[in-house]
């Protein structure tokens, strides 16, 4: 089951996450895959970037990074995160919409790990996918963000 939204209020969506030298990139590649839309895992897994940095210490670093400039896929991808939080991620995410909201991007943080099996929960540790949602100039106040994260919630689902 898909989510399919046509609000017109996402332009574009990016996640980045680290692959640090003791993780299997696949698993983590997994992980980010698992918050979109299942028709669009394919062509995501196609268009991952990858950036090889080195830590401190000199351990390597994946950074991996997925951008959907497609307003539609970005929407849908947006709405699909949204509805797979808890209750209560989601009313968390309502509640910080002010301390995540900066010149027209919402930042989320989500935990990697359950990620990987599945889930979509909220984070603030350090082991994370970061998502930058880049809103339309409708969406600029605390209540009309909110309003559309609602929307988004209570989307109609359809067959995939």
């Amino acid at each position: 089951m898909s989510r399919k939204t046509h609000s017109n209020s996402v332009s574009r969506i990016e996640f980045s996450c680290f692959v640090h030298a003791t993780e299997e990139e696949s698993k983590v590649t997994k992980a980010v895959l698992n918050l979109f839309p299942e028709e669009l895992r394919e062509d995501v897994a196609k268009n991952i970037y990858k950036m090889v940095t080195h830590g401190y210490h000199g351990n390597p670093i994946v950074i991996l990074r997925v951008l959907l400039s497609s307003e539609e896929d970005s929407e849908n991808t947006f709405s699909h995160i949204v509805s797979s939080l808890s209750e209560d991620d989601f009313q968390s995410l309502v509640s910080t919409i002010p301390e995540r909201f900066d010149h027209g991007k919402l930042y989320i943080r989500v935990d990697k790990q359950k990620a990987y099996g599945g889930n979509v929960s909220l984070s603030e540790s350090d082991d994370v996918i970061r998502i930058v949602v880049s809103l339309k100039p409708h969406l600029r106040s605390p209540q009309s963000i909110e309003n559309f994260l609602i929307s988004l919630r209570k989307a109609p689902t359809r067959a995939a």
